[in-house]
């Protein structure tokens, strides 16, 4: 019964993360303001992190990147290991220091939005890309700004989860 109620869970988890990669590919890409379009994935890893904790961030993160990283080219692993990194830490901070709270989740979509564009900064940057610390802020503070709505997906995620956790009777 329990291991039904997980397999459940994270299958909702994983249409979640499908859902919004096949709106991220096919709607949000195509909304550009101040040059930059949102990113609905690091959003998405931080409120599963934020509930599941350390070894489901880390999956999570691994799985959503997996995702991204087949829908951006040439990524070449990035996000797989960015955003799995990042949901490993994620949800060890909401394990072991913070409450798993709505105002916590924003906190740590912010961080991994924020996070992922200067680690993906620096590696462009380091491999001799042509792009000045001056784009890191031109990109990374709109990007960020323009995500952060995403942040109420929590509500839903959150009620999936609870209602798993609780073992409703449809599941039995």
């Amino acid at each position: 019964m329990r291991n039904r109620r997980w397999i459940v869970k994270w299958l909702i988890y994983s249409f979640f993360a499908v859902l919004c990669m096949l709106l991220q590919c096919a709607f949000f890409d195509r909304i550009i303001i101040l040059g930059v379009h949102p990113a609905v994935m690091p959003v998405l890893v931080a409120l599963v992190a934020t509930l599941e904790g350390t070894a489901g961030g880390a999956f999570f993160g691994l799985f959503a990147g997996l995702l991204c990283d087949y829908a951006v080219h040439p990524s070449e692993g990035f996000y797989a290991i960015a955003l799995m990194l990042f949901g490993a830490s994620a949800g060890w901070l909401c394990d072991n220091v913070f409450r798993k709270r709505f105002l916590i989740s924003a906190a740590m979509s912010l961080a991994g939005l924020v996070i992922t564009s200067v680690f993906y900064f620096l590696i462009y940057f380091a491999s001799g890309g042509k792009a000045g610390p001056s784009a890191l802020f031109l990109v990374t503070l709109p990007e960020a700004l323009l995500s952060m709505p995403f942040v109420l997906l929590y509500f839903p995620v959150r009620a999936f989860s609870r209602i798993i956790n609780r073992g409703n009777s449809l599941l039995s």
